[in-house]
C-alpha cells in the first residue's frame, strides 16, 4: 500500500498513513491540552469577576440609589479583564456601565443576552461557582449584588477566547514539525510495526479523551494485554472526572445559594474556598486580607477561637451583628460558617430597652398598677398600688388574703359578675366601685380597667388591672350633679327665657320658657341659628346685639319688639358674654323677661293720656264753638224764618225762587254749624231713624272745599232709596269724615287725576258704603295695623293715629264691620258694612202737618229781639197772639203778676236768668204751665236741659218753621187743647169717685 516520494524511502501515501496516527495523537494531546488551558482561563477569569463583585458588593451596603450606580461604575472600572467585555445591568436590564473594548458584535452579543434574560425572567439566578455559561458564540458570566437589583454581566467570545490561547500553543506545532521530520526519517522503519499500531491507538484514545465512544483498533498481539490495562484506566479516570466534576458543581452551587459566610480552612490554616455570602459578614478590613490560598488563622483564631461548634457574636464596624461558628475537620482543616443576626438582635436589644421603658413607666405611674391571679392574689404591683395600701411590695405578695375582699360587701356581687364577664372575645373591662385601704380602713372610690389573660382553654389564669383613686371625682360629680339638677329646676321653672349661642350663631340651650315663647321644641331649636327661627329683620336685629356682646365682652340691656312672637311681643333682652375658665369667650348668653303686659299698659295709659288730652281740647273746642254757634244760630235763624215767610208770601214765581234759595243757603249753614258742633262734642250714641245716603252727602258738603282746592274730583254713586236705618247720624258722620280726609291725604302726593268714588248701596241685609280714592294704595304690613290705637304713617303733628281705630270701635258698637284693601284699579278702598235695624213709625206718620192752625197767647223769651219779632209776626199771621220779652227777668215779671198764656217759648241760653231756671221759675211759680214750656237753643249739644220733667220740647236753632209749629202743637192748636181739656176733666171725674 506504501509508495515511495521521489523513489526514496516510502511512497506519498505511504507517508501518509504513517504520519497520520501519530499526527491525531499529537493534535488529541494539543486539544486536551486547548481545553484545559481554556478552562483554566476561565476559572481565572471568573475568579477575577468574582473578586471584583464581592469588593463592589461590599462598597453598595447602605448606600442610596444614586450612590450605588457611582460604586459600581468605579469598581467596573478597577475590573481590567484580559478578555471579553464586562457590563452593570439595573433592575430593567438597562446597560449601567461598560468596561473592555466593545465591537459591534459584542454590542449584539451583550444584547442577546439581555433579551435572553427577559425570556426567563429577571429572578434567574446567578451562573454557578467559577462556570461561564455557554450562549452561540459567546460565554458568559452572571453575578447580581445582593437585594439591589443591579447585575455584573462578563462576555467572552469564543473567538477572542481562541485568539488569545493560539500563541500559547506554538511551541506545540514545532515539536509537530520536528515530529515530522523525524518520522520521515524513520518512518519507513517503523511505520509497520509501531506508527500504524500507535496511529490506531492514538486515535482510539483520543476518542476516549473527548468523551466519544469508539472501537477498540487492531494493534499486534503484543499490545493487547496492555492496551486493554490503558483502555480500562481511561475509561475509570474518564468516569471518576466526571463525577468529581458533577460533586464540584454541586458543591458550587450549594455554597453560592447560602446567604450564611461559608469557608474552608486547610490544616496548614491557609483559605482553601469561600463563598461569595462570606464576604457580607466580614468587614472591610477583613475583606481585603481574604483570597484562596492566604493563611488566615492570624484574625480566625482571633475572632472565632475557641468556638468550634458554639455560637459567637460579634458586631462589626458598620454595626452589622454576625454570628460564627467553626467546626474541625478530621484532616485538621476548619469549616467556618457565618450568619447575619442584625434583625434578631436589633429586636431582642429593642425588646430588653422595652421592657425597661415599661418598667420605669410603670414604677412612675401614679396609676395603681397590679397584676393578680384568678383568685385576686396579687403577682406584681407597681409603687403606687404598695404605696396606696400601705404596705411594702414583699409584705403585699406574702399576704394571704385576696385583695378582691378589699371590696365592700355591698359592691362584692356587682365585682364578681364583672370579673366573670371578662371572656376571651372581650378581656377588658372597666369598672367604678368601693374599696377599703390596708392603712386606714377608709372607704374610697376606685375606677379599675382590668384585662383578662386566657390560657389555650379559654381559662382566666391572670388579671392585669389599672386603677385610680376615684373618691374626689366621685365626690365632685355628685355635687354638679346636684348643681346641674339644682340648675336645670331653675332653668325648667324660670319665668323667663333664657338662651345661649356659640360663636358661630347656633344656639346651644333653650329652656322651656324660650321654646314655648318660640313655638318650638328643643330639637327644632338646639343647632340653629336665629335666621332659621326669626323674621329676616327682627333676626338680624337679635344677632346684631350678640355681636355687640362678643366684640365689647360686656353685658347689654335692651328693649324689643318682635311682632312674630306674638303674644309676647315686647321684652326686655339681657346679654351677656359666656366664658370659659381661661376667661375667653366661648360664647353669648341672653335672658328674656316679658313686657307686653307693661307694655301695652304704658300704651294703653298713652292712649287714654292721647285721648283725655283730646277730649279736653274737643271739649274747649266744643265750648268756643258753642258760643260761636249761639251767635251764628240766632242770626241764621232770622234769615231762614223771614226767608220762609217770604217765600210763603211772594206771589211772582222769581220772588219765591230767590227766597227759597236764600232759604236754603241759610240751612244749610246751620248745618254746617251743627256738623261743627257734633264734632267738637263727645256724646252718648243716641241711635235714630237715619238715612246713611244723607249722612254722606252732608260729609261731602262740608269737606267739599278742601276736595276742590286739592284737585279732588268725588263721583258719587248711590242706590234710588237706601232704607233708613237706627245709628246715631253724628258718630257716622264723623265716621265718614274722617275716611274721606284719609282719602284727602293720600291722593295729596300723586301727579294726574285724583278721584274719590263713594258708592253706597244695600246688599243683602246690609248697608254697604265703598270710598275709593286713586292714590298709591297700602302696604300690606301697613294695612294690617292702621287700626291700631296710635299707629299712624303721617309726619308727627299732623296725625295722632286714633282716627281710625275710633271708626273701627263706632262701626263696630252699630254691628257693622269697616275694612281697608288695595283697590283693583289701584289706590285703597274702605269697605263699610251696616245691618239695617227695623225702625218704628210714629201713629200720625204721613199726615199732613198744615192740617191744624194754631191759636191761644204764647210768651216768646230770647235775648235776640229779632227773632222774638220774627216768631211773633209769623204766628201772629196764623192766630196766636204773641208775647216777646228779651230776658228771662222780664219774661218772670209777666208771669209773676199772673198774665194769662197757653204755652211759652224760651231761649236755653240768656245773660241774665237762663233758660233752664227761667222753667224752675215757672214750675215754682206757675205749675199750670210747667208742661207748656219749649226750649229754643242754638247749641243742641250743650249741657242736658236742668227741668223736673224728661220730655221737655227742644227745637234747634236757626228755626225750621215747621218744627216750631210741631213742637206749638199739643200747647196751642185748638183741637188738642179742647181734647186735653177733655182728658182731665174725665182724670178729676175719676179722683173725685
Amino acid at each position: 500500500m506504501a509508495t515511495k516520494i521521489a523513489g526514496i524511502g516510502p511512497s506519498p501515501r505511504l507517508l501518509f498513513l504513517c504520519f497520520l496516527p501519530l499526527a491525531v495523537l499529537i493534535i488529541g494531546l494539543a486539544a486536551d491540552q486547548y481545553v484545559r488551558q481554556r478552562a483554566a482561563l476561565l476559572n481565572d477569569l471568573a475568579g477575577k469577576a468574582n473578586e471584583q463583585h464581592g469588593l463592589v458588593s461590599s462598597s453598595l451596603e447602605g448606600a442610596g440609589p444614586q450612590l450605588a450606580r457611582l460604586r459600581l461604575s468605579m469598581g467596573l472600572d478597577l475590573f481590567k479583564p484580559e478578555i471579553g467585555l464586562a457590563a452593570i445591568l439595573d433592575t430593567h436590564n438597562n446597560v449601567v456601565s461598560i468596561n473592555g473594548e466593545m465591537h459591534d458584535e459584542d454590542r449584539v452579543r451583550l444584547k442577546q443576552h439581555i433579551a435572553s434574560l427577559d425570556a426567563t425572567d429577571f429572578g434567574l439566578t446567578d451562573t454557578p461557582g467559577l462556570n461561564f455559561e455557554r450562549r452561540n458564540d459567546f460565554r458568559v458570566l452572571t453575578r447580581r449584588f445582593g437585594i439591589t437589583g443591579y447585575k455584573l454581566v462578563y462576555l467572552v467570545p469564543n473567538e477572542e477566547l481562541r485568539i488569545f490561547l493560539l500563541p500559547r500553543f506554538a511551541p506545540f506545532l514545532f515539536i509537530l514539525a520536528g515530529l515530522v521530520a523525524t518520522v520521515f526519517g524513520i518512518f519507513y522503519f517503523l511505520h509497520r510495526t509501531y506508527i500504524v499500531p500507535s496511529l490506531r491507538l492514538a486515535r482510539y484514545i483520543s476518542d476516549h479523551a473527548s468523551g466519544s465512544q469508539a472501537i477498540p483498533p487492531a494493534l499486534p498481539s503484543i499490545w493487547r494485554k496492555q492496551f486493554s490495562v490503558v483502555s480500562n484506566a481511561f475509561a475509570s479516570s474518564r468516569r471518576y472526572q466526571a463525577q468529581l466534576e458533577e460533586s464540584e458543581a454541586r458543591f458550587l452551587a450549594a455554597t453560592a445559594s447560602l446567604r450564611d459566610g461559608f469557608a474552608i480552612i486547610g490544616p496548614d490554616g491557609k483559605l482553601a474556598f469561600f463563598n461569595e455570602a462570606l464576604t457580607w459578614h466580614l468587614s472591610e478590613e477583613q475583606r481585603e486580607k481574604l483570597f484562596v490560598g492566604r493563611d488566615v488563622r492570624d484574625f480566625v483564631d482571633s475572632i472565632w477561637a475557641g468556638s468550634n461548634g458554639v455560637d459567637i457574636e460579634r458586631q462589626l464596624d458598620n454595626g452589622r451583628w454576625v454570628a460564627g461558628r467553626q467546626s474541625v475537620m478530621p484532616d485538621g482543616g476548619r469549616v467556618i460558617l457565618l450568619r447575619d443576626i442584625t434583625d434578631s438582635k436589633t429586636a431582642e436589644m429593642k425588646l430588653r430597652d422595652s421592657e425597661e421603658r415599661y418598667r420605669n413607666v410603670v414604677e412612675t405611674q401614679t396609676e395603681l398598677v397590679v397584676r393578680y391571679d384568678g383568685e385576686g392574689n396579687p403577682t406584681f404591683a407597681n409603687e403606687a398600688y404598695c404605696r396606696y395600701l400601705g404596705v411594702t411590695l414583699e409584705e403585699m405578695l406574702d399576704r394571704s388574703r385576696s385583695d378582691f375582699e378589699l371590696v365592700v360587701p355591698e359592691d362584692r356581687e356587682r365585682h364578681r359578675a364583672y370579673i366573670a364577664s371578662l371572656t376571651p372575645g372581650h378581656p377588658s373591662e372597666t369598672i367604678v366601685i368601693r374599696c377599703r385601704t390596708l392603712k386606714n380602713d377608709a372607704i374610697h372610690w376606685e375606677e379599675w380597667t382590668d384585662t383578662g389573660i386566657f390560657d389555650a382553654d379559654g381559662n382566666l389564669v391572670e388579671i392585669q388591672a389599672i386603677g385610680r383613686d376615684v373618691t374626689e371625682k366621685r365626690e365632685a360629680q355628685e355635687a354638679l350633679s346636684i348643681s346641674e339638677a339644682r340648675m336645670s329646676a331653675f332653668l325648667n321653672y324660670a319665668p323667663v327665657a333664657m338662651l345661649a349661642k356659640d360663636l358661630d350663631g347656633h344656639f346651644t340651650m333653650a329652656n322651656p320658657e324660650a321654646l314655648k315663647r318660640l313655638k318650638k321644641t328643643a330639637d327644632e331649636v338646639i343647632g340653629k341659628k336665629t335666621l332659621d327661627l326669626l323674621p329676616p329683620e327682627e333676626a338680624e336685629a337679635m344677632d346684631r346685639s350678640i355681636a355687640r356682646v362678643l366684640a365689647t365682652g360686656t353685658m347689654q340691656l335692651e328693649e324689643q319688639h318682635h311682632p312674630s312672637l306674638d303674644p309676647f311681643l315686647y321684652s326686655l333682652f339681657i346679654r351677656f358674654p359666656l366664658r370659659a375658665h381661661t376667661g375667653e369667650i366661648t360664647g353669648a348668653g341672653v335672658f328674656v323677661v316679658d313686657q307686653t303686659r307693661e307694655k301695652l299698659a304704658e300704651l294703653e295709659l298713652d292712649q287714654q293720656r292721647g285721648a283725655l288730652h283730646q277730649s279736653e281740647k274737643l271739649a274747649a273746642l266744643g265750648s268756643l264753638l258753642a258760643g260761636v254757634a249761639h251767635e251764628l244760630n240766632n242770626p241764621l235763624s232770622i234769615v231762614v224764618g223771614y226767608a220762609g215767610m217770604l217765600n210763603e208770601m211772594a206771589t211772582d214765581e222769581a220772588t219765591k225762587r230767590r227766597t227759597r234759595e236764600l232759604h236754603s243757603a241759610a240751612e244749610r249753614c246751620g248745618r254746617i254749624v251743627k256738623t261743627f258742633l257734633s264734632m267738637a262734642r263727645s256724646k252718648p250714641i243716641e241711635k235714630r231713624s237715619v238715612d246713611m245716603d244723607t249722612v254722606i252727602d252732608d260729609v261731602l258738603e262740608l269737606a267739599a272745599y278742601g276736595l276742590r282746592s286739592n284737585g279732588v274730583t268725588v263721583v258719587r254713586k248711590r242706590a234710588d232709596k237706601l232704607p233708613a236705618t237706627l245709628a246715631d247720624p253724628d258718630q257716622m258722620h264723623q265716621v265718614f269724615m274722617n275716611i274721606v280726609l284719609n282719602a284727602q291725604q293720600a291722593m295729596m302726593g300723586i301727579d294726574g287725576a285724583r278721584t274719590l268714588d263713594v258708592e253706597s248701596r244695600f246688599e243683602g241685609e246690609q248697608i254697604a258704603i265703598d270710598l275709593r280714592d286713586s292714590g298709591h294704595g297700602i302696604p300690606e304690613d301697613i294695612r294690617k295695623r292702621v287700626f291700631e290705637p296710635f299707629f299712624t304713617t303721617k309726619p308727627q303733628g299732623v296725625g295722632t293715629g286714633i282716627g281710625l281705630s275710633v271708626c273701627l270701635r263706632i262701626v263696630q258698637a252699630h254691628g257693622g264691620t269697616i275694612f281697608l284693601d288695595n283697590a283693583d284699579s289701584g289706590g285703597t278702598i274702605c269697605r263699610i258694612r251696616l245691618p239695617v235695624t227695623a225702625v218704628g213709625l210714629r201713629p200720625d206718620a204721613g199726615l199732613e202737618e198744615a192740617t191744624f192752625r194754631l191759636s191761644g197767647k204764647l210768651l216768646v223769651v230770647d235775648d235776640e229781639p229779632a227773632i222774638g219779632r220774627y216768631v211773633s209776626e209769623y204766628l201772629t199771621v196764623e192766630g196766636v197772639e204773641v208775647t216777646a220779652v228779651s230776658s228771662g227777668r222780664e219774661a218772670q215779671t209777666l208771669l209773676r203778676k199772673g198774665t194769662a198764656f197757653d204755652a211759652v217759648l224760651t231761649d236755653l241760653r240768656m245773660p241774665d236768668v237762663s233758660g233752664d231756671k227761667l222753667m224752675a221759675f215757672i214750675a215754682a211759680k206757675r205749675p199750670d204751665l210747667a208742661d207748656r214750656v219749649v226750649i229754643m237753643t242754638g247749641d243742641a249739644l250743650g249741657p242736658e236741659i236742668n227741668t223736673n220733667s224728661s220730655d221737655v220740647p227742644v227745637i234747634v236753632k236757626p228755626l225750621e218753621l215747621s218744627a216750631l209749629r210741631s213742637a206749638l202743637r199739643p200747647m196751642l192748636d185748638k183741637n188738642e187743647r179742647l181734647a186735653a181739656d177733655e182728658e182731665d176733666a174725665a182724670e178729676d171725674q175719676r179722683e173725685n169717685v
